[in-house]
């Protein structure tokens, strides 16, 4: 029935205004009248619209009912032409050489929307884009990051509009004050590497955050650790030392984050203790890289963490450490290890861990076989593998 209106519609406004009739006029003129644009409309369908050069924010009001729209030809939009662009599903701005904050306000709420000739756009405008990651907005998000990240000072307005994205990459930023933290307080991700000291009114602030990386500190308070056992993804890999205390935090679970992984990097850390092995074990993903060598007491707290482990600055480990290593569900990096034994090979073969043992430059036959029973086993450093090896694995 909708359609019979449709085409009564076209007969009263006249034959000669059929979409084909009217797209061959805008070839012709790079211009459509109010009511060609009603019909274009109304047809719900894909507009391929290049040639126009030029519309109404009425024009563009009437042709936002449809679910894709190209407008290529267009050198410029007004904010009211943007907000009701902003209803179409997919969207071509590709003529586009510039666009104000109010357009780009409106502009990110398209599902998909391509403005490809916006070679560079104003921090503040960057910062808008940034917050739709979709499609051909993912380019603005890497260039407010790169712009964000050049930063050695901000000031509280331009952090505030950084902070409305949820991403804080300030990597430039050589100081933080409590009113820079109380802004970040509304980030989910943040990383602030430069900073090498941080109070603990600060730490409070920033860990409401998910991610947060804060590579740039050498230590810690305990009561920065209490702070931040609340982050799900924490990278600190300037930490140098822990106190028992603060590996106990560090090693705590969030109630709420059940589906997604508790994360903990601490690649500087040199040196722990049974007890701080032992709480850092809780965390699920854990990296320590920094570690040069481990008893087995110290093993056994790390082998109780759940899915991946790296310890790539191990050179050695003994086939007890490998046994409790095995434990490891998801993935195993051993990396620092140049020759495995025996025993070592045949307690890491229980594993149900995808094994990185990219240091190895030699196995025998025996270390094949065992190393063939595990599921993913990388060995990018062998010189070489005979023919009964390569069965094996």
């Amino acid at each position: 029935m909708s359609r019979f209106f449709f085409l009564l519609f076209l007969l009263v406004l006249g034959c000669s205004d059929t979409p084909d009739e009217i797209f061959k006029e805008v070839r012709k003129t790079g211009t459509i009248t109010d009511e060609q644009a009603l019909i274009l409309g109304r047809t719900k369908r894909s507009l391929y619209l290049h040639d126009l050069t030029s519309i109404t924010d009425e024009q563009a009001s009437r042709l936002s009912s449809n679910r894709s729209l190209y407008l290529n030809g267009l050198k410029r939009i007004t904010d009211k032409q943007a907000e009701f662009l902003s209803k179409v599903e997919n969207l071509n701005l590709d003529g586009l050489t510039e666009i104000t904050e109010e357009q780009a306000r409106h502009l990110i709420n398209v599902s998909s929307l391509s403005l490809n000739g916006l070679v560079s756009a104003p921090p503040e405008v960057l910062f808008i884009l940034s917050r739709n990651g979709t499609g051909q907005l993912y380019r603005f998000r890497e260039e407010a990051i790169d712009y964000t990240n050049s930063l050695s000072v901000v000031d509280e307005v331009t952090l505030k509009r950084i902070v409305e994205s949820k991403i804080a990459k300030l990597n430039g930023l050589v100081a933080l004050t409590d009113q820079h933290a109380e802004i970040l307080r509304d980030a989910s991700e943040i990383e602030i590497d430069k900073i090498s000291t941080i109070t603990d009114l600060q730490t409070e602030h920033i860990s409401n955050a998910d991610s947060l990386s804060l590579n740039g500190l050498t230590a810690l308070t305990d009561i920065q650790a209490g702070h931040l056992k609340n982050i799900v993804f924490l990278r600190l890999d300037g930490v140098r030392k822990l106190s028992d205390k603060q590996a106990f935090h560090l090693g705590q679970q969030r109630k709420d984050v059940f589906f997604r992984m508790q994360t903990l990097s601490l690649n500087q850390l040199t040196q722990i203790n049974e007890s701080q092995a032992g709480s850092l074990g809780n965390a699920k993903y854990l990296y320590l890289d920094g570690l040069k060598t481990i008893n087995d007491k110290e093993a056994r707290g790390l082998g109780s963490v759940c899915c991946v482990l790296s310890i790539n600055g191990l050179e050695s480990i003994t086939a007890r450490q490998a046994e409790m290593f095995s434990s490891v569900k998801q993935e195993l990096y051993l990396n620092g290890i140049k020759m495995l034994g025996d025993e070592q090979a045949e307690a890491l073969s229980h594993s149900d861990a995808e094994l990185w043992l990219n240091g190895v430059v030699s196995i025998t036959d025996y270390q094949a076989t065992n190393l063939g029973k595990l599921e993913k086993i990388n060995l990018a450093s062998l010189r070489e593998l005979t023919d009964q090896q390569a069965s094996s694995l």
